[in-house]
């Protein structure tokens, strides 16, 4: 009779892990730990099942500047491209031991009738590459999302071979 207790804990356990999957992006030499319902649209896209998704794409860019010019000009890009862009914070954080930085904002995508969302960018340092994470998400769900948003960042790991 334990014995099956143990095997039923076990399996228990086994079915627990299933509720994510890992995405792993040899081209682009990275991986991501998603929920298991996210879609994957694109080796560098991906969204939440819900009716107004969570987005996430992906960018690698060659660049051997620092991570501060280079978020400095993305900034600047962005602040160009998106003028109703509202700051909201900007921190340096660590992903997997290298250096990032991120940015979160306000606007609306196609203008003063779209709904808004918020924008988190993530750089993320690596040698002779930078890491680009977009994160678009409808500003009502923000609060409910962000632990999520967070997780799957900290699953966010590099596949780049040494030199």
């Amino acid at each position: 009779m334990k014995w099956r207790l143990g095997v039923l804990l076990l399996l228990l356990f086994a079915l627990s892990g299933c509720k994510t999957k890992t995405v792993v992006q040899k081209k682009f030499w990275y991986q991501i730990t998603l929920p298991k319902k996210w879609k994957v649209l694109s080796p560098i896209k991906v969204q939440s099942p819900d009716a107004n998704p969570t987005k996430i794409s992906i960018i690698r860019r060659r660049d051997s500047g620092s991570l501060e010019s280079y978020a400095k000009a993305q900034l600047d890009a962005l602040q160009i491209e998106i003028p109703d862009f509202q700051q909201e914070n900007q921190e340096y954080l660590k992903i997997q031991g290298r250096r990032a930085w991120k940015l979160t904002g306000i606007y609306r995508p196609k203008g003063p009738s779209t709904p808004r969302v918020v924008r988190i960018k993530v750089y993320v340092y690596s040698r002779d590459y930078k890491y680009d994470l977009t994160i678009l998400v409808p500003v009502d769900a923000y609060s409910k999302r962000l632990k999520g948003i967070n997780k799957i960042l900290k699953t966010f790991r590099f596949t780049i071979p040494d030199y």
